[in-house]
């Protein structure tokens, strides 16, 4: 009876976690004594919900069969007549359950993953100090018996090497399974030692700051599943591109999708950018180290881009490529938002296309922070962005800084007297 106990103790934690998400089954006491008036022991697993689907889902997930009863509190049961010596328990799902101040509360588990399994444990926690002697199910041990298959990682975390080493390199785990939902198996089953240490020796070896593993795995955790090889042959790749080993960890460690990608299809996206902008190599590898996200970005977001900033906003091609150059992150901001700016510069401020291709950070600038210092330079008289002019503003320091560094570099006023006229907007 105690193996029966065990197993269905360890089913209940590592099942949970793919548990239908709109059942509202509760916890109160997990182990408690019972009597069912025969010499069999009696495993009770109560569901307490209103969807009938709720209950045949959970009997389908832990293999039970229907009760043969009519009560509403047992919906569903193990018999056991093999260990007739054996005390009877009685595993339930309750709205409430009592916690460690002997106090009744009522829970209802979330649809958080996390906080169901959280609870979980911590129910099973309590139980060990209640009354109800629980020593022979020894849940410590069951406990440390990890899935094949789980859609969750917070709850493994402590009984697993290779979670825990991983969230000490930084990983984010919850990240992973909201963007990766498949990840979770595959790093279950990895060892930390023999399957992940030699990345970590790669990228040491390679030049990779130990701060950027965590960041990169969370990014793309099926690294781990690509293979040394293939991975060397991305690398390969960089390098007969002439980039250094500096600029290859930082592509690796910003994009490190590109290690998922076919060297076929990142040389076509090199390409791409070198012959429509007319770009050296030594452009190439400029703007790629600067914003390694444009080898993994969808190429239609970009084009979509550089397309409207030329047709629609009147940019040519030379201001385009030095748009480029200066702040490639412009080809992959939201259109809608660079237009909004385009319009207050260009039609309200009377920025030329000369100066925004010069600074063209001002097109991905918060627009309300644009707006709000022009507003102020325009009441003391010192909005002035021709460079031809005297009190010449110019863009970088019309963005840049705090605001008490633009009152005291720029307007020349106090930040007393910016935040009063702040009011009046």
């Amino acid at each position: 009876m105690a193996s029966l106990v065990r197993q269905t103790l360890s089913k209940l934690l590592c099942k949970a976690a793919d548990f239908k998400e709109t059942h509202n089954a509760c916890f109160r006491q997990f182990c408690a004594h019972s009597t069912n008036g025969s010499n069999n022991p009696v495993i009770s697993v109560t569901v307490k919900s209103k969807d009938q689907d709720d209950k045949d889902y959970f009997r389908e997930l832990m293999g039970l069969e229907r009760a043969n009863t009519d009560s509403a509190d047992t919906d569903l049961v193990i018999k056991d007549s093999s260990d007739s010596e054996a005390v009877p328990v009685s595993v339930k799902l309750r709205s409430q359950f009592v916690g460690d101040d002997g106090i009744i509360k009522d829970y209802r588990l979330s649809k958080s993953r996390h906080k169901r399994m959280a609870l979980m444990e911590n129910v099973l926690r309590d139980n060990e100090s209640t009354d109800v002697d629980v020593s022979s199910i020894n849940l410590k041990t069951q406990t440390q018996t990890l899935p094949s298959k789980s859609y969750n990682l917070a709850a493994y975390v402590s009984q697993s090497e290779t979670l825990t080493n991983l969230v000490r390199l930084g990983v984010n785990l919850s990240r992973i399974e909201q963007k990766f939902p498949d990840a979770a198996n595959m790093l279950l089953k990895l060892n930390f030692e023999s399957d992940i240490k030699p990345y970590l020796k790669y990228f040491h070896d390679l030049g990779m700051a130990t701060s950027q593993y965590g960041p990169m795995f969370t990014k793309n955790p099926f690294i781990l599943e690509e293979g040394l090889e293939n991975v060397n042959i991305r690398t390969d790749y960089f390098k007969s591109m002439k980039f250094t080993n500096e600029a290859i960890t930082r592509i690796f460690a910003k994009a490190p999708l590109c290690l998922s990608m076919r060297v076929g299809n990142i040389d076509a996206k090199l390409g791409h950018y070198q012959r429509d902008f007319k770009l050296s190599g030594d452009e190439v590898r400029s703007v790629i180290s600067d914003l390694p996200k444009l080898i993994t970005w969808r190429l239609q977001v970009f084009e979509k881009n550089r397309f409207h900033l030329n047709e629609f906003l009147g940019f040519s091609k030379g201001y385009l490529k030095q748009i480029l150059m200066n702040t490639p992150k412009v080809y992959l901001a939201d259109y809608q938002h660079i237009e909004h700016r385009f319009d207050y510069l260009y039609n309200v401020m009377k920025i030329s296309h000369r100066a925004m291709a010069h600074w063209p950070r001002i097109l991905i600038t918060p627009i309300h922070l644009i707006q709000q210092r022009h507003l102020y330079l325009e009441s003391i008289g010192r909005a002035q962005y021709d460079p031809k002019l005297e009190q010449y503003v110019a863009l970088p320091m019309l963005t840049r800084g705090r605001d008490p560094d633009f009152c005291s570099n720029v307007a020349k006023t106090s930040v007393q007297d910016f935040n009063d006229f702040m009011k009046t907007l």
